[in-house]
């Protein structure tokens, strides 16, 4: 085991073994918007089930981006704070490609958002709503 390993350990005293808990947290606030996002890469909602509910379809859509936009806001500020304290690089690149993953999964979901914002538009309009 080398120092800083040690020191690690020796930081958490008795709780030596929650020393995992950290980055067990940041992998779930990692991987909620990511998950997310490869959830609404294939459309999930046919154009019969965007006819019959917008509120079912595009309101979860809002909800589902809400919640991904708080938990990669949330990762990304975990990541700066982790880049700017973090002694090692290898921690630092970890960082950086964490706000990485989470701008493009943000992005995703953003796009994927506003295509189901356009297929509602084109339903709405074939089926003779407003």
């Amino acid at each position: 085991m080398n120092d800083a390993a040690i020191a690690s350990r020796r930081q958490w005293g008795r709780w030596a073994w929650a020393g995992w808990v950290p980055e067990l947290a940041n992998a779930v606030i990692v991987a909620i918007p990511v998950l997310l996002a490869i959830a609404f890469v294939v459309d999930p909602y046919s154009d019969e089930e965007v006819r019959a509910s917008i509120v079912d379809t595009y309101g979860v859509s809002s909800l589902d981006l809400f919640v991904a936009g708080a938990f990669a806001s949330l990762g990304i500020a975990v990541a700066l704070v982790t880049s700017v304290a973090s002694r090692t690089r290898r921690r630092r690149r970890l960082a950086y490609l964490q706000v990485l993953l989470l701008l493009v999964a943000m992005g995703s979901l953003a796009l994927q958002h506003h295509r189901l914002f356009e297929r509602m538009g084109r339903v709405s309009k074939s089926s003779g709503g407003p």
